[in-house]
């Protein structure tokens, strides 16, 4: 992460001057996630079940923190902020329905769910229209995200029918996955410090947020490999920002 810091500054040194603030960003509000995966898993050689998650939009949430360094175009109304930020997402209960013994015939079939969260590291160009009380923004980042997928379990559909859950759920994972994200926002100047060299700016921005995909562990009665995964961990959110520039 530092070198990319290093070598964006070094590409835009021609444009833009260092100036001396650091800025300390507080972030946080609603996320919208759409989540969708079909998957066949062999539980072992002759024991096929499919598993159908439901496309669902559940309200949950999405937290940050970052830091950054500014600077200022040469005679131009442009702020460049180049940061580091911090983000946890929750995207709440992953719900579908599993179709047992699909290789064997219909069966009754059985809800399941699971839960979801990232923890995500990024690095993050901001370009910053200054000209304006309200100052209109621009952002992208990219990095890298730990999606756990965990506390798995399921239960009969209809429970007056014959499914039974299984005594051997599949387990918690995390993985590693590459994360991009963009926003578009705005701030304005709330408040300055007479008696320290501090500024105060509000911000709200819409924010898409793609974190790769994850999957659950195995099941302890699993001889093969398949797993229950989302290929598409992504969110919207709109976000409200506190930075402090010092």
């Amino acid at each position: 992460m530092k070198r990319i810091l290093l070598s964006l500054c070094f590409l835009l040194s021609p444009y833009f001057c260092q100036a001396s603030t650091l800025d300390i960003l507080l972030m946080g509000g609603p996320s919208v996630s759409t989540l969708s995966n079909n998957s066949n898993i062999n539980i072992n050689p002759s024991l096929v079940n499919e598993y159908k998650t439901q496309p669902q939009s559940p309200i949950q949430s999405v937290l940050g923190m970052g830091v950054a360094r500014s600077y200022v175009a040469f005679n131009k109304p442009i702020n460049l902020s180049l940061g580091l930020s911090g983000y946890y997402v929750d995207y709440g209960k992953i719900k579908g329905t599993e179709y047992p013994f699909i290789n064997d015939g219909l069966y009754d079939t059985l809800n399941y769910q699971f839960r979801a969260q990232s923890l995500v590291l990024m690095v993050e160009p901001r370009l910053i229209y200054t000209k304006f009380l309200w100052q209109p923004y621009a952002l992208v980042g990219m990095g890298v995200a730990w999606n756990h997928l965990y506390n798995y379990n399921e239960s009969p559909s209809v429970p007056a029918y014959s499914a039974a859950a299984s005594p051997y759920p599949f387990s918690n994972r995390t993985e590693a996955s590459f994360a991009y994200s963009f926003a578009l926002g705005i701030q304005r100047q709330i408040f300055n410090n007479s008696f320290k060299p501090l500024l105060y700016f509000v911000s709200v921005e819409y924010r898409y947020m793609n974190n790769g995909k994850g999957e659950l562990g195995a099941s302890s009665a699993q001889t093969t490999s398949d797993r229950i995964h989302i290929t598409n961990l992504a969110t919207q959110a709109i976000l409200l920002s506190l930075r402090i520039t010092v």
